[in-house]
């Protein structure tokens, strides 16, 4: 868990990083952002991040560059912030349709006490993607196929309350295909009933 410091300069590091495409150096943060410390502290921040896993450096004396964690991290952050506390159950059976028309996105909505399940958007995932091979296209249609039982399988460890999680490519526990990212995240209904919502990007 990062403190509110170390959250600050990453999440502007992020933005710099995301607005130029750059390696971002410390003395760009501290001319940019006020983070009420001096250049030689920010170098330490950035360089605990760096042994955390959120940044790398291609040598030495370049700047640095967000690792996908770090984008986990960024994207986990963001969608707590908007993550709605409740939802209707008809609000909550249309978000697969929504992911798939507003974002291109594979989505599956499980009700677990219904033990509903609704899942949508393979066509507009497949057709937004550049696969480049046929066993990865092969492999986004089987995890559309086998995406229920492999939510059904870890269910039981997404016990904990206001779950929410992001992996990038081979991490995920859901999907097989590499080039893929997941967001995971439970949500509750105006009953209290839990559901888990992941969508496929």
């Amino acid at each position: 868990m990062l403190d509110e410091r170390a959250s600050r300069i990453l999440q502007a590091l992020l933005t710099e990083y995301i607005r130029t495409g750059q390696a971002v150096s410390s003395a760009e943060l501290y001319d940019r952002y006020d983070f009420g410390i001096k250049p030689a502290m920010i170098r330490a921040e950035l360089a605990e991040l760096e042994e955390d896993g959120y940044l790398e450096q291609a040598y030495h004396s370049a700047g640095r560059i967000p690792t996908d964690q770090a984008y986990e991290w960024y994207a986990r952050e963001s969608l707590m912030a908007a993550k709605p506390k409740t939802l209707k159950v008809p609000e909550l059976q249309r978000i697969p349709s929504f992911f798939a028309e507003a974002l291109g996105a594979m989505a599956v909505v499980h009700q677990i006490a219904q033990e509903y399940m609704r899942k949508d958007g393979l066509s507009e995932l497949v057709r937004r993607v550049d696969w480049g091979n046929r066993q990865d296209l092969a492999e986004i249609i089987s995890d559309f196929e086998e995406i229920d039982l492999r939510l059904a399988r870890i269910e039981a460890k997404l016990a904990e309350e206001d779950m929410l999680d992001v992996f990038i490519g081979e991490k995920s526990p859901l999907t097989r295909a590499p080039n893929v990212s997941v967001f995971l995240a439970d949500c509750w209904d105006e009953n209290g009933e839990r559901s888990i919502v992941a969508a496929i990007t």
